[in-house]
């Protein structure tokens, strides 16, 4: 009886290793795993956080697009301006010879 006891508690000894065993190698397959998640999550945040910069730098060239485009308007308003002066002024030159050309 007593073999039987110490045979079954080395049973017990045994069963204890090996699923300890296997717990600590699925463990570690998990922290390997955990750490290949976190790598690949860093790459990703990179990844973003270059494409806010390249987002923010196109913004910001669109915004001086826009800019420039509102100077160009604002040109062409005074040249409009200017033009119409310069046939005012001309029509009133040739008043004198009874002819006003637009």
């Amino acid at each position: 009886m007593e073999r039987s006891k110490v045979e079954e508690l080395k049973e017990l000894a045994d069963w204890y290793e090996g699923s300890y065993g296997e717990l600590q190698r699925k463990t570690e397959q998990e922290k390997t795993e955990l750490s290949h998640l976190k790598e690949q999550l860093e790459v990703k945040d990179r990844k973003i956080r270059e494409q806010g910069t390249r987002i923010r730098a196109l913004e910001e060239r669109l915004r001086q697009r826009t800019d420039l485009e509102n100077e160009i308007d604002k040109l062409n308003a005074e040249v409009g301006s200017l033009q119409t002066l310069a046939k005012s002024t001309a029509c009133l030159l040739k008043q004198q010879n009874g002819k006003c050309f637009d």
